[in-house]
This record gives structure tokens, sequence and C-alpha cells, in this order.
């Protein structure tokens, strides 16, 4: 489902996005030091990469926006009732480790999802100001206050 409602009066942008399926790959340090975080001692592959997959990945926020000091752009002056959920996350654990340790691997899995809940306060103020500090700098070179302004 993707739900947005922009309004002008208070000038805010309510969103919600929904994705069936994120993959992310990452490099296999990462798990290796999963492995060490969780106390796992699970004989490894030395794989490049892995993968992360997040499955109903939803996401919803509402930005108050302003206008830009030139007065030509639309920017994000903060985000409020940011929240995401991670119904399921999966590892892809080909070519990484023995197929007999997939159950102990199971552990690690769980914990992180476990963790990412856990920590989803400070995720999701880590997220929100990654998109203003990050995102601000583009949206200030689209000439983009013109289509607000016409209405």
């Amino acid at each position: 489902m993707h739900r947005n409602n922009l309004y002008l009066s208070n000038l805010t942008f309510e969103i919600e996005v929904s994705m069936p399926r994120i993959i992310m790959r990452a490099e296999s340090m990462i798990l290796k030091q999963l492995n060490n975080d969780f106390n796992s001692s699970l004989p490894m592959y030395n794989k490049d990469q892995i993968e992360f997959e997040l499955d109903n990945f939803r996401l919803q926020a509402q930005l108050q926006l302003k206008q830009s000091e030139d007065e030509k752009s639309i920017l994000i002056e903060k985000i409020e009732d940011a929240d995401f959920d991670v119904p399921t996350l999966k590892i892809n654990l080909d070519e990484v480790i023995d197929e007999n340790n997939l159950d102990a691997f199971s552990k690690i899995e769980e914990g992180l999802t476990d963790y990412i809940k856990d920590c989803k306060d400070i995720i999701t103020k880590i997220i929100t100001n990654a998109i203003i500090t990050f995102g601000n700098p583009v949206l200030n070179q689209l000439d983009t206050w013109r289509y607000i302004a016409i209405l």
C-alpha cells in the first residue's frame, strides 16, 4: 500500500510506503561480526557478500515542509511520527556457512530481528536525521516551490 497526503494549509506531507521485498547486500565481514557478537562459533566460508531480505517492509512518516531561503525549493524542516515495521528478516546464507549449521545460525537471524525491534527508536532517529541532512541539499537544487505556489 502506498499512501500520501499533502496538506498545503500547514505544509505537511504524510507518507506511507510498503515494499514487498527489499534485498540488501553486505560484505561478509558484517556477518562474521554478527557471528562474534552473538557468541557463535559457526564455521564460515570466505564469501565476499551476503544478502539480507526484508519482506513486507512498511515506512510511514509526516514531513514538515518549508520553503528554501532562495524561495525556489521545498525542503524538509522536520520529520514527525516516523515509524517502520520489518515483519520478516531473512539472511541468505548460500555459500556462506555449512548447511549443517543452519539451525545455529537461525538464532543469529532471530537475534538480529529482535535487535532491530529493540533499537527501533534510535534507528528511526538516525534515518530521519540522515534524510534531512542528505536530502535537503538535493531538494535545494530543484525548482519545486513553483508547483505549490500555483495551488
